[in-house]
């Protein structure tokens, strides 16, 4: 058994890799949403993936610390992944590969910015993956008026608003490629190059027969994925897609999401593409699958005692009427 758990409104790219890819794993991976785990009694046996992070109101974090920290403590019962007390979200992550030489580039909290930053930079939240606000800005004054432009007074701009330097990936062809790995517990699997005439690349907008067969190429062969285990080991992440590209010949990591949408919909995939992503779809299944045989089954005990069950309901009904607005 394996329960995924996020956020309610975002347990929809689990339940779609299940029902496109998977729909054997049906009764196996249970996507569940965090305010609906039930505290005061044993959970099931099995594996329990947690993701979404970035996503979770502070108190409800830390919760769900409590939670992982109790199923990891009874390890005939639960074997865990990703540890939220591990997590450094974005702007840590980014900051932790910039000071190890990993990436050339660095990101900052708008608040308390740098006035050392390197322009051009580009203004985006810390806690979704919309990309970037707008193109990026040349000057300190330039950004001023792009957060009054896409922010305006709105009071969270300063704490959740983050200003990265951008890093040049633009191919010798003029095409700016996404490359993107999936790892699950001890595997970790090629998932995609998405090739667009645009810097901030979130689909595949270029797809020609020798852009298939490159991204072919680089499912077969997975020439990166050495320095990917590295950067999953500085991140401390069991479970989620890294995105990443090449700048000046360097690798530079974009990011770590924990709640990806792991792969499209087999209607969804240019049929160009649809070989080498059905490839890396079933390399996903098999992982899944011997993730969930080799849990463990020995009945657990109820993660939490009476005060805590009541501070986790109380906060169940925070999360809830939050939801609404959850994005």
């Amino acid at each position: 058994m394996i329960r995924f758990y996020a956020a309610r409104n975002f347990l929809w790219g689990m339940e779609r890799f299940v029902a496109g890819w998977a729909p054997h794993l049906a009764d196996v991976i249970h996507p569940t949403a965090y305010d609906d785990v039930r505290v005061g009694e044993p959970l099931p046996a099995g594996a329990h993936v947690f993701a979404d992070f970035e996503r979770l109101l502070p108190r409800e974090l830390a919760l769900v610390q409590r939670l992982h920290r109790s199923l990891a403590g009874q390890p005939d019962s639960y074997v865990t992944l990703n540890d939220p007390a591990a997590w450094t979200g974005r702007l840590g992550l980014l900051q932790d590969l910039a000071e190890l030489g990993i990436n050339d580039f660095r990101a900052y909290r708008l608040r308390g910015l740098d006035a050392e930053v390197r322009f051009p930079a580009f203004l985006r939240w810390a806690n979704e993956h919309s990309g970037s606000l707008g193109a990026v800005v040349h000057s300190d004054a330039e950004l001023k008026a792009r957060v009054k432009e896409k922010v305006g007074l709105r009071r969270r701009f300063d704490r959740d608003l983050l200003v990265v330097e951008h890093a040049d990936a633009q191919g010798a062809d003029g095409m700016f490629r996404k490359y993107s790995a999936m790892k699950i517990g001890d595997h970790l699997i090629p998932r995609h190059v998405l090739v667009s005439r645009r810097w901030m690349v979130k689909k595949p907008m270029v797809i020609t027969p020798a852009i298939a067969q490159e991204e072919q190429e680089f499912v077969d062969t997975f020439p990166h994925e050495d320095a990917l285990w590295r950067v999953y080991e500085v991140a401390g992440i069991d479970y989620g897609r890294i995105d990443y590209g090449f700048s000046n010949g360097r690798l530079q990591v974009w990011e770590i999401n924990t709640n990806p949408v792991i792969v499209p919909l087999p209607n969804q995939i240019d049929p160009l593409r649809l070989p080498a992503q059905s490839q890396s779809a079933a390399a996903i299944v098999a992982a899944f699958e011997e993730l969930a045989a080799r849990a463990p089954t020995a009945p657990g005990r109820p993660p939490f005692n009476l005060r805590q069950r009541a501070a986790w309901a109380t906060q169940a009904r925070i999360t809830r009427h939050y939801d609404r607005r959850r994005v």
